[in-house]
C-alpha cells in the first residue's frame, strides 16, 4: 500500500483572525497533517511563528514574503516547494476545513494516488442567515479529456472545481505550477491538467465552509465571465467569443 503524507498549505495575507480559525480547522481534522505550510505574502504586521505553533500540534511552516505579489500565485508555488510530503491540499486563510476533509482526501489518493481530489462547499459570510451549498464540478470519476467540455463545464455552466480543500500529488503541482500572470491561476491549473488527460475525483462529501465577502469575484457571474478572458486567450484561441444573451439585456434596461 502506498505511503500518504499529506501537507496543507494555508496562503495568508492581511487576515490574521481568519488565519487562526483556519489552522485550527486543520488541527481539529480526524487525519491529522503531517505538515502545514503558511504562506504570508507581505502583510503588516505580518504572521508570528510562535503563535501558529500554539494553534497546531504539526509542525508549522512559515514563509514571509516583504512585499505583496498581487496574487497568490507566487506564493502558493512558493509553500508547493517547501512541502516535503507525498501529497497536499489547499485552503485560503478565510477559509475552515470540515473535520473529515483530509480523510476523504487520502481515501481517494489510496486508491488513485495521482488523483487531483476535491469536495463541495458550504458558503457563509455576513449577511448570510443559513450556510448555503455549493456542489462542485461532478465527475464520473473518469478523465476530464479535453480543455473546451472543461472550460464549459467549469466556467461557462458556473459549476465549480474549488481550490480551497483539493488536493493532490506534490510531484504534479511542482511540474504544474500555477500561472502568476492569469487573474484565474486555479482555473487555468485545471484546465492544464485536463488537457493532459490527468484525473480528477469528486469526493461526495463537503470539505470547506468557504466565507464570502464584499468584493468576492467567486460571488458574481459577471466578475467570473470577465476574468475568463486570459484563460479564452490561453486555453481556447479558437472559440468564439462569449456574449451576453438578450434575456440578461432586458432584464437590465427593460
Amino acid at each position: 500500500m502506498t505511503s500518504i503524507s499529506i501537507a496543507v498549505i494555508v496562503c495568508h495575507y492581511q487576515q490574521l483572525e481568519q488565519l487562526s480559525q483556519g489552522l485550527r480547522s486543520v488541527a481539529c481534522q480526524l487525519r491529522i497533517a503531517d505538515q502545514i505550510v503558511v504562506v504570508d505574502d507581505g502583510s503588516v504586521p505580518p504572521p508570528k511563528q510562535a503563535d501558529l505553533d500554539k494553534l497546531c500540534s504539526t509542525p508549522v511552516t512559515l514563509l514571509l514574503n516583504q512585499h505583496n505579489h498581487g496574487g497568490p500565485a507566487i506564493p502558493r508555488n512558493q509553500a508547493i516547494q517547501a512541502c516535503h510530503c507525498s501529497h497536499l491540499a489547499f485552503l485560503d486563510a478565510d477559509d475552515i476545513l470540515l473535520p473529515h476533509t483530509l480523510e476523504a482526501l487520502e481515501s481517494v489518493w489510496r486508491s488513485h494516488p495521482s488523483a487531483i481530489a476535491y469536495g463541495d462547499q458550504l458558503c457563509w459570510g455576513a449577511g448570510i442567515k443559513r450556510p448555503f451549498l455549493q456542489h462542485a464540478l461532478q465527475s464520473p470519476g473518469d478523465r476530464l479529456t479535453g480543455s473546451r467540455q472543461l472550460y464549459d463545464q467549469l466556467l461557462m455552466g458556473g459549476n465549480r472545481l474549488f481550490l480551497s480543500g483539493s488536493g493532490g500529488p506534490t510531484e504534479l503541482f511542482l511540474s504544474h505550477p500555477f500561472d502568476p500572470h492569469q487573474r484565474w491561476e486555479d482555473y487555468d491549473l485545471w484546465l492544464r491538467l485536463a488537457q493532459s488527460g490527468h484525473y480528477f475525483q469528486h469526493t461526495e462529501r463537503i470539505h470547506t465552509l468557504y466565507r464570502l465577502q464584499h468584493g468576492s469575484r467567486s460571488g458574481s457571474k459577471r466578475a467570473r465571465h470577465r476574468g475568463c478572458q486570459g484563460i479564452q486567450n490561453n486555453h481556447l484561441q479558437s472559440r468564439p467569443q462569449w456574449r451576453w444573451p438578450l434575456w440578461y439585456w432586458k432584464q437590465r434596461f427593460l
